[in-house]
């Protein structure tokens, strides 16, 4: 997000001018007719919501964007000149070609600062180019993964994979942010790696597939267990005994065996360990 403070402005703006279409429509329901009145008061309700969500992704972005700029919580910083920066654009532009999911979450200019570019890191967020971005794995966007490109990169980068909600009924969209670190940074471009990818949850098989025969011990033992309870109300239906008793452990024992049986057999066929690894 470029700019959070003035995004905050914009949202309160437009929340603003919502309310007050809402509140003016409202006073003014009789004069301009049930139609009008309705179709203000839907815009204005939708400005009002717009607005607000705005606010409340602005804020937390302004202060993290101050507190970097700042100083605090700076863990890195480098700086990229203008000769690095239009080699990273033409790279971006062709990594950014091969896919979807590689579409880069920064927003680039289209004319190179003739200053450069500041790369400032936080612990959880960084700014490139006044653009304030946070990376945190159970955030918003959530941070999955962080790799290093090396050449045909140049200069070499950073990748974050970003996942955002995507759409009115769900999903998600996977996107890249990727930030240039020259050779005059490699080093602080490294630890930063370091730092995020030691912050992403690693991916841990399943304990079917690190342990299976655990799994499928207890699930034999469940079902074995399970048909003794319904050997146990046949046993006693044959020796004569009245009442329900007999019938519901040989009904219960029955059904519950069931679900112990059909996830051993599911693990079995996803896991498949009999096959030579």
């Amino acid at each position: 997000m470029r700019n959070p403070r003035r995004k905050i402005g914009y949202w309160l703006v437009l929340g603003l001018a919502g309310g007050g279409a809402v509140l003016a429509a409202a006073f003014n329901a009789d004069r301009i007719g049930d139609i009008a009145s309705g179709i203000i008061f839907g815009i204005g309700g939708a400005a009002v919501s717009f607005g607000l969500v705005g606010v409340l992704m602005a804020v937390p972005a302004s202060i993290g964007h101050a507190r970097l700029m700042s100083g605090r919580g700076v863990i890195e910083r480098w700086h990229v000149t203008p000769r690095e920066w239009d080699r990273f654009r033409a790279f971006d532009a062709s990594r950014a070609a091969q896919g979807p999911t590689l579409t880069n979450d920064l927003p680039i200019r289209n004319v190179t600062p003739e200053q450069g570019v500041d790369v400032i890191v936080g612990r959880t967020q960084l700014i490139v180019d006044g653009s304030y971005h946070t990376l945190r794995p159970r955030g918003l966007p959530e941070l999955r993964a962080v790799g290093w490109l090396n050449a045909p990169a140049d200069p070499e980068c950073l990748e974050f994979a970003l996942l955002y909600p995507a759409g009115r009924y769900g999903g998600a969209r996977l996107l890249s942010l990727r930030v240039p670190v020259p050779p005059s940074a490699r080093e602080a471009g490294v630890r930063v790696y370091h730092h995020f990818e030691a912050s992403v949850p690693k991916f841990r098989p399943g304990l079917a597939y690190r342990r299976p025969g655990l799994v499928f011990g207890w699930g034999i033992g469940l079902t074995l267990a399970c048909l003794a309870v319904s050997g146990v109300g046949w046993l006693l239906a044959a020796r004569g005994m009245a009442g329900d008793l007999p019938a519901i452990l040989m009904v219960s024992g029955l059904v519950a065996g069931i679900c112990p049986l059909l996830v051993t057999v599911l693990v079995a066929l996803i896991t498949q360990p009999w096959k030579k690894k």
